[in-house]
């Protein structure tokens, strides 16, 4: 039993140095900050974002993954150009979007506010004050990955502008006036590359196993002698 025993931990042990050796994956994580701080950016905005690129030494990259996070503040102001008192639902966006060097966007989101009612009569104006705070869908990129590849910096081009987002009598004016901050999130996914004399995998759960065979051996011998 005892034998039975030490087969099975070694056995056990064994698999999960053959699950290591065969782990490959990795991830590189980026977030880069906008409007940070005290100093919030005023709409309309373009912020240039400088990520590190991704190393080649490391191994092949496989995909690109892009978030957007995001807070915009202010206010929106409607008015009631129609000859009646109407309704209004009136909420702050924030139209945000991502570029590559090539201006290909590489990610866009709609930020937006919950939506306040107001009853607003005929040439009267109102204005509502809020915040939208969301972050975007996360964008997985598989092509033109070279240009992420070097040993320096690729610049990515960030705008944004607040937009008023209205429903109710036509025809109405509206005007916002806001200001945001976020984080830009980027991760590298990539396939290790394969250290260079390296063991080949399982070869450890060989020695191991060889190892168990031995105790094994030497417990049947002591029974023996006695």
């Amino acid at each position: 039993m005892k034998l039975q025993k030490m087969v099975v931990i070694g056995a056990a042990l064994s698999a999960g140095l053959v699950f290591v050796g065969m782990s490959n994956a990795g991830v590189i994580s980026q977030a880069l900050d906008y409007g940070p701080g005290l100093l919030p950016l005023t709409n309309p905005f373009t912020q240039v974002m400088n990520f590190n690129e991704f190393q080649s030494s490391l191994g092949t990259l496989t995909s690109v993954t892009v978030q957007i996070g995001d807070t915009s503040s202010g206010s929106v102001q409607v008015t009631n150009n129609s000859t009646k008192s109407s309704d209004y639902s009136i909420s702050l966006g924030e139209q945000l979007a991502l570029k590559d060097p090539s201006s290909t966007v590489l990610a866009s989101f709609l930020d937006q506010s919950l939506p306040s009612s107001a009853t607003i009569a005929s040439g009267n104006s109102d204005t509502i004050n809020t915040t939208a705070s969301g972050a975007s869908p996360v964008t997985t990129l598989s092509s033109n990955l070279s240009q992420f590849i070097g040993s320096g910096q690729i610049a990515l081009l960030l705008s944004g502008s607040g937009v008023a987002l209205v429903s109710g009598a036509t025809p109405y004016s509206a005007a916002t006036n806001s200001t945001s901050l976020g984080v830009v999130t980027l991760d590298y996914n990539y396939a290790n590359a394969a250290p260079t004399g390296a063991p080949l995998p399982g070869s450890g759960a060989l020695a191991l196993m060889g190892g168990v065979t031995l105790i094994g051996t030497m417990a049947i011998r002591r029974r023996a002698v006695r």
